[in-house]
């Protein structure tokens, strides 16, 4: 419909996208909907989707998304925007206990 206007790699994208099954490409419609770059699975709640540890592999395996790695460091900021404060002091006392 678009090759004219479309390179390659948008083309793929799309043919990518396309072969997803229905459950997974709305999934990542909802993820690219989010104002954040990371995000906790179980933040995910919609009550048309079931939100399974198959879908998030599928959207992994096809590169639509990621975990979190090391490489992530340079955002460690907002990696720890994801926590709430108790979750960040129980992990904090983790690293450094009391003495």
């Amino acid at each position: 419909m678009y090759e004219n206007i479309l390179d390659e790699s948008e083309s793929a994208f799309i043919d990518r996208f396309e072969a997803l099954p229905e459950d997974a490409r709305c999934l990542f419609l909802r993820m690219m909907n989010r104002s954040k770059r990371f995000f906790r699975i179980e933040a995910f709640q919609y009550p048309e989707l079931e939100i399974t540890d198959e879908l998030w592999d599928t959207l992994v395996a096809q590169g639509f998304a990621s975990p979190v790695e090391e490489s992530a460091e340079e955002h460690y900021v907002e990696v720890l925007s994801v926590f709430t404060k108790p979750e960040l002091v129980k992990a904090a006392k983790i690293i450094v206990p009391d003495k």
